[in-house]
């Protein structure tokens, strides 16, 4: 290697094939080891690896280089490009997931690191340091002190329940199918929970600002704190707000997250599709915003906020719904499977009022009536059987 090459930056060894194939090859001496070879290796080397995140002096000097380039190109407002496109990318993708986890937040480690499974028999409050509370019943109810020492718990199936609160830390609500939960935050924020869902939030909120993870749906009633805006963080999208009443769907195993807007005004923040740079969306009420995972992009669109928060009532209000979207909400409501003969009656729509008081059958026979497609009751769930097919 040449001195000239020696003494180049990071960033411009990763734009050069030859230097690039010398660190995928690793076939350099001791002597040719500059400190900027070292960082480009370590790049390198993280994403052969499939890494996205780096030692602690990688982040640093990774972050110096970033500043030192930004001021490189303000002062000589040149564009430099390159033929090595393999090469940018590879430095790109590195920084971006340095940037990355600059900016994770600790309630979202959290919730990552926690892996507390959904799908369970009973709505479980898991409380760091103690026994697991679980609640019985179909409907259930917690509500934090504003100091956040205790929580009383409600349960149709035993006595109302008061606990001393253990430690300052992270509580989750676990909602599993077939069940829904009530919650009042310590700043009396209220948070209806729907089936499938899981709601991680700290007993005791900074002086700054409220953040909570959800994982599936929930539809929020944020109490007004100009000096501590609310967020609800997810995989994908975070909510911010300040006051407002908004519901959230994003389950898992949805392609999309939907956020709609009942009163108030909320921001919504994502990472875009281009280098996964912070994008911010606002919304007004009366609005549904439907982000993409794949494309990393928001659609919003003028709807009935009814259609989308009457779950929490105990009924669903659809309008030329498709039969595979109906479906799958009564599937997560009632926990139980529900399936097509043909995948195309799939596309079929509905339109109509469903009382989530009546059973599952009940309910699907109500559909069955409106679309004259025939529903039978098997040993596991529920099955459509189309308008031609005979029992």
């Amino acid at each position: 290697m040449s001195s000239r090459d020696l003494n180049k930056k990071a960033e411009d060894i990763l734009t050069e094939d030859a230097l690039i194939d010398k660190l995928m090859k690793k076939s350099f001496s001791v002597n040719e080891r500059s400190a900027d070879f070292e960082l480009a290796g370590n790049i390198v080397d993280a994403l052969k690896a499939g890494k996205q995140e780096f030692a602690g002096p990688d982040k640093i000097l990774v972050g110096q280089r970033i500043q030192e380039s930004i001021k490189r190109e303000r002062k000589s407002r040149l564009i430099v490009w390159t033929s090595s496109v393999a090469a940018i990318a590879i430095l790109l993708v590195g920084l971006t997931f340095w940037l990355n986890s600059q900016n994770q937040s600790p309630i979202r480690q959290y919730a990552s690191m926690a892996e507390i499974p959904v799908n369970t028999k009973f709505t479980r409050l898991v409380i760091p340091g103690a026994e697991d509370v679980q609640l019985m019943s179909t409907e259930s109810s917690v509500s934090y002190s504003a100091n956040g020492e205790e929580i009383h718990i409600q349960d149709s199936m035993s006595t109302e329940t008061t606990l001393a609160q253990l430690a300052q830390t992270y509580n989750t609500l676990v909602v599993p199918y077939g069940k829904r939960s009530h919650v009042v935050l310590p700043d009396q924020t209220e948070v209806w929970l729907n089936s499938g869902s899981k709601l991680t939030y700290p007993v005791k909120f900074g002086a700054d600002k409220r953040e909570v993870f959800l994982q599936g749906e929930a539809l929020f009633d944020v109490t007004h704190d100009e000096q501590r805006p609310f967020s609800v963080l997810t995989e994908q999208l975070d909510v911010r707000v300040l006051g407002t009443s908004f519901n959230v769907s994003a389950y898992e195993d949805d392609s999309v997250v939907q956020t709609v807007l009942v009163r108030g005004s909320v921001e919504l923040e994502y990472k875009s599709k281009l280098w996964g740079i912070s994008v911010n969306q606002k919304m007004v009420p009366g609005t549904l915003a439907v982000f993409d995972a794949t494309e990393r992009s928001v659609e919003q669109s003028l709807v009935d906020t009814d259609q989308f928060t009457s779950w929490k009532d105990g009924y669903l209000i659809l309008e030329n719904s498709p039969l595979s979207v109906i479906a799958k909400k009564l599937s997560r409501y009632y926990n139980m499977r529900i399936s097509f003969v043909d995948p195309a009656l799939e596309a079929e729509t509905f339109s109509g009022y469903l009382d989530l008081g009546n059973s599952a059958l009940e309910v699907m026979g109500i559909i069955s009536e409106i679309t004259g497609n025939q529903v039978e009751e098997t040993s596991d769930g529920i099955l459509f059987k189309g308008k031609d097919v005979h029992s």
